[in-house]
């Protein structure tokens, strides 16, 4: 089941069921991105082209890298607060030949500390205005 909840109401504003067969990130090519609205979801639903789509749209993502992603750092931010668990917050451009076709524009890559399971999470998203830290929690949230 995927559910596309709007934080504005109390009911989902989307429910599909699907069989085993339906691959998440075939649910994107379903939904009509709303400009400047955040989509959060898990990295099974990755798909450059897709999310270049509500990239072009005006609407935010974010989400986790699937472990083989390959991308250049362009610029390194500074890390301001030291209590934020933020390890890094970078600019970014794929550099695989098939994801930089599909997805041409920068990206942002945020490293974040979890230590209620003392681990790394790594995250994905087009939005470069909000706080390393907003996207942290709009993640650990969804």
């Amino acid at each position: 089941m995927h559910t596309l909840l709007d934080l504005r109401g109390s009911i989902p504003a989307n429910i599909h069921i699907t069989d085993r067969k339906w691959h998440d990130s075939n649910e994107l090519d379903r939904l009509s991105p709303e400009p400047y609205a955040f989509y959060v979801m898990d990295k099974a639903y990755v798909d450059f082209k897709a999310l270049f789509t509500f990239h072009q749209a005006k609407s935010f993502w974010v989400s986790r890298p699937k472990g083989n992603m390959r991308f250049a750092i362009i610029k390194q931010m500074e890390i301001t607060d030291s209590k934020s668990r933020i390890l890094e917050d970078s600019h970014i451009r794929l550099t695989g030949y098939e994801s930089s076709r599909l997805y041409p524009d920068n990206m942002r890559f945020i490293r974040v500390y979890d230590p209620n399971n003392d681990d790394i999470i790594n995250l994905i998203s087009n939005n470069f205005k909000v706080g390393a830290t907003e996207i942290s929690a709009l993640y650990r949230h969804r």
